[in-house]
């Protein structure tokens, strides 16, 4: 009898061994494309735009667009060079308010405020002078990456995060307050797509590297599919926002 507890226990142990074994995977390093430092005087233009989105106020946010405001990455067409800048940058953000409903509004100016994180920038790689944030990011190996992410049935593009710069926390459960089990630096992590029921949901549920689960709030975290807002200096040395780029591949 004690043999056979042995046994069980025995195969117990290598069955939990082997399912924590194929859970986990190498780290997939990221770095930012075009990396460059936030001047300080577009930090400051960052906080002030940080503030208009924490009151939901667009005139405020309109008075820092430049009139010759570009769109890159325009998949659906909504670009109108017969409209202004402001119409333009208010239609790709989706912040007019008689375009939205407002049950949708909040969560609009949330990804917006993500957008004037200064966490990470890139410089744009076809226009001289322009900034763009978040940075793009970048996969030290991509023929590793898609084949870490192929093992998990997904993408880098699609199945993946990434945080650059300073730490994310990684929570035991989708609440602020929870324990803290991991974090993500400087890598690329699988999603757990099988647990995303809302797309647009605050907390992205994900696996890191050494197997452990946890959840991550989605505006500390980016894809390599991100949008992003691009700022250019003045002749009068004013930063404004000149463009945006709607991300994808």
């Amino acid at each position: 009898m004690r043999q056979m507890v042995l046994f069980i226990t025995m195969v117990a142990t290598f069955a939990a061994f082997a399912a924590r074994a194929a859970d986990t995977y190498l780290p997939v390093p990221v770095t930012i494309s075009n990396s460059v430092d936030v001047p300080g005087h577009l930090e400051k233009l960052l906080v002030e735009l940080r503030l208009a989105a924490g009151k939901n106020d667009l005139d405020a946010v309109l008075s820092h667009v430049s009139s010759d405001f570009f769109w890159d990455g325009d998949h659906g067409g909504g670009y109108d060079a017969m409209k202004t800048a402001q119409d333009n940058f208010s239609s790709a953000l989706s912040l007019d308010p008689k375009r939205v409903k407002p049950e949708h509004r909040a969560d609009l100016w949330l990804a917006f405020n993500a957008l004037v994180d200064a966490r990470t920038a890139s410089a744009h790689p076809g226009k001289q002078g322009v900034i763009c944030l978040p940075g793009k990011g970048k996969l030290a190996n991509e023929t590793d990456a898609e084949k870490t992410a192929d093992g998990f049935g997904v993408d880098p593009w699609y199945g993946m995060v990434f945080a650059v710069g300073r730490p994310v926390a990684v929570r035991e459960a989708p609440k602020s307050a929870s324990p803290i089990v991991g974090k993500i630096h400087n890598e690329a992590v699988i999603v757990r797509l099988e647990l995303k029921s809302d797309p647009d949901a605050t907390w992205e549920p994900v696996q890191l590297s050494d197997g452990v689960a946890g959840w991550v709030p989605s505006q500390q975290v980016q894809t390599f599919l991100d949008a992003q807002l691009c700022f250019a200096k003045g002749s009068n040395e004013t930063w404004k926002i000149v463009g945006y780029n709607g991300g994808g591949d």
